[in-house]
């Protein structure tokens, strides 16, 4: 990608010598041939048994270093458009910006540049990225860890299980997944905040009890964004059209979370789900919000069954366990595991629903109250700190 950035930057000063199709020929056989060859290194380097399996092809894809290859294929065409103009310094500091290298955002060079240009090192900023590290790091440590030591054995399982069990395991998986990206995100947000540098904000709340547009714009707010950048005429159309451009970005953001047949399958049912309910309340605006928010869950439990399982087939019966293909409604076993876990997937449920965010509105409208939360808030972040500390500690004694 590095290599991709220095031709990038050499072609700009006679870029309008060559026709921008053969350019953009040019461009995308660099970006493949660098993108397969690091890929090809990784692979050889961490698990070179992978080459012999059937999907390999798959496995081999370079999306592994997703968020660099958006913003290399950003900044690739936006440099052969000629809307930006950087050097190899500029340029490799906006690809290589340590903070959202892993989990994002995704950013243009343009909102890069502006965002450096803002960057303030203060101690208002550090003192608010190390509580929104701390919150990212709870959300990964407390709730997205713990969800998945209770219920990961029933992610994706072949075996039989009573419909309650199947339910609360997928809800279980969905807000684990939510809460790990969310919470990386957030750590990545908090970490540049200390330095002074804002990030966009990548996922937010409601998540569940929202509506179609909710969903689609609190999840991985610059991912989403980025794609539906590619079908811009189709999603702001006014007829069916936008049910299909929405269908397509989701389509290839499954791709981009991971090229498998179920996992792409299940981002485009999400996306399905959004387009139709956006163009129904587009056209109508008569649609109940519970009747909206009820259909976008059923939506999402199926999705998120796909996307534990292992395969399309595994999904499909995960789908039949959902209705009943097991056999029971539920086991004495699974009160064990619902005790365990409950409080804790309860507790999930509320923070992604978007309430407490209101509550804390509220709370800001009143200045004692304000006052008094602040001064909790600070108790509150070093219990979490504290928790996630012991919890990680405990993790690494258990695994060594």
């Amino acid at each position: 990608m590095l290599l991709l950035t220095g031709i990038s930057c050499s072609f700009i000063t006679f870029h309008k010598r060559i026709s921008k199709i053969r350019l953009l020929v040019i461009f995308s056989a660099a970006l493949i041939i660098i993108l397969y060859i690091t890929a090809f290194i990784l692979t050889c380097r961490y698990n070179f048994s992978r080459f012999s399996d059937t999907d390999s092809f798959l496995r081999f894809c370079p999306v592994g270093i997703a968020f660099f290859t958006l913003h290399g294929i950003r900044f690739t065409s936006d440099t052969i458009a000629g809307k930006i103009s950087p050097d190899y310094m500029d340029a490799a500091h906006y690809l290589l910006f340590y903070p959202r290298l892993a989990m994002g955002p995704v950013q243009s060079y343009s909102e890069h540049s502006a965002m450096c240009s803002q960057a303030s090192m203060c101690s208002q900023n550090i003192g608010e990225g190390l509580s929104t590290f701390i919150k990212g790091l709870a959300q990964k440590v407390i709730l997205a860890d713990f969800l998945g030591v209770i219920f990961s054995s029933f992610y994706g399982s072949s075996e039989s299980s009573s419909i309650i069990m199947t339910w609360t395991a997928i809800l279980a998986f969905a807000l684990q997944f939510y809460f790990t990206v969310c919470g990386y995100s957030k750590m990545a947000e908090g970490i540049a905040l200390c330095y002074g540098f804002r990030l966009p904000v990548s996922y937010s709340t409601p998540i569940l009890f929202g509506s179609a547009s909710d969903f689609n714009n609190n999840w991985n707010k610059t991912v989403t964004a980025w794609f539906s950048r590619l079908f811009y005429p189709l999603i702001h159309s006014q007829k069916w059209q936008s049910v299909l451009g929405i269908v397509l970005a989701w389509t290839l953001i499954g791709f981009w979370y991971r090229p498998d047949l179920h996992v792409v399958l299940c981002f485009a049912w999400m996306g399905f789900w959004i387009g139709i309910l956006q163009y129904i309340k587009k056209k109508t605006d008569k649609i109940p919000a519970v009747i909206e928010s009820a259909l976008l869950i059923g939506a999402v439990f199926i999705a998120a069954a796909f996307f534990s399982s292992d395969s399309l087939v595994s999904g499909i019966s995960r789908i039949g366990m959902m209705i009943g293909s097991g056999g029971s409604f539920i086991r004495e076993q699974d009160l064990y595991f619902i005790k365990s876990g409950g409080i804790i997937l309860i507790i999930a449920m509320y923070c992604a629903s978007g309430h407490f965010n209101r509550i804390y509105a509220k709370i800001q409208k009143s200045p004692f109250l304000f006052a008094v939360s602040k001064a909790l808030s600070i108790i509150l972040h070093a219990l979490m700190l504290v928790i996630c500390t012991a919890a990680i500690v405990s993790q690494h004694i258990v695994l060594v």
